[in-house]
């Protein structure tokens, strides 16, 4: 066997490069990183939210202190099959001046609009806020925005769940209720954030590949996120109060 021929033949069956293989994109395809943007008023309890969600998904419910030190809280949750790591992004008390950096927004998958229920004034600032994402975020038809409302003591409500429907009847988006003291519906907000997320990029994914990724006009995995989105839009929440 001459030179030639030995190096075809160690060619051919050259292992894959490590470097390749760290992707996981051929071994792992159902592996999505959404990032998410939360927006309210300053002390609505957006930080208390995302720490809650780490600490949901987190085993040891440990916090960590190099995603804090980073204004990142990661968390991954498991969507009909599909890993889906959501990457919550922290505004580091940028909102109490309304000097969120283009940064921020730029490659949002997902926005939360908070409020607390106890705070009339957070609630009535939704509106802006509201606003401020459509004229930040690129191409907001592509983006899952969900309404929350933080509810940390019901006896010092100010914000009634009509009053809470209503707001969310007027900008089209569905409402969730959460209790970031004993983590009360966090963990399905985000589930439903992330399985509304991950139906709209396979729809937008099949469409610019020009195939089905479906061989059903529904599959299994719409059907259920589906579903969830239509709880979510029926106003999901901790309380009739």
């Amino acid at each position: 066997m001459d030179y030639a021929e030995s190096r075809h033949r160690e060619k051919k069956i050259r292992p894959i490069s490590p470097r390749y293989k760290s992707t996981g994109y051929l071994q792992h395809p159902k592996r999505y990183t959404l990032k998410v943007v939360l927006l309210g008023d300053y002390g609505v309890g957006k930080t208390t939210l995302a720490r809650r969600f780490h600490s949901a998904v987190h085993e040891n419910n440990e916090m960590d202190t190099t995603l804090n030190k980073n204004l990142f809280y990661d968390g991954s949750v498991d969507i009909n099959d599909d890993i889906v790591t959501l990457r919550l992004v922290d505004t580091a008390g940028q909102e109490r001046y309304r000097s969120i950096t283009s940064s921020y927004y730029r490659g949002a998958n997902c926005c939360l609009l908070v409020f607390n229920t106890g705070n009339k004034t957070s609630f009535n600032n939704i509106g802006s806020w509201f606003d401020e994402a459509n004229g930040r975020i690129s191409n907001t038809d592509n983006v899952t925005f969900i309404l929350v409302g933080v509810t940390k003591d019901f006896s010092k409500r100010e914000v009634t769940s009509e009053q809470c429907e209503k707001i969310a009847d007027y900008l089209d988006l569905p409402y969730i209720e959460v209790d970031t003291r004993n983590e009360s519906n966090v963990l399905e907000l985000f589930k439903i954030l992330a399985s509304t997320t991950v139906v709209r990029l396979k729809r937008t994914m099949s469409i610019s590949v020009g195939v089905s990724l479906n061989t059903s006009p529904m599959s299994n995995s719409d059907s259920k996120a589906t579903k969830l989105f239509e709880k979510a839009k029926w106003k999901f929440s901790i309380c009739s109060c």
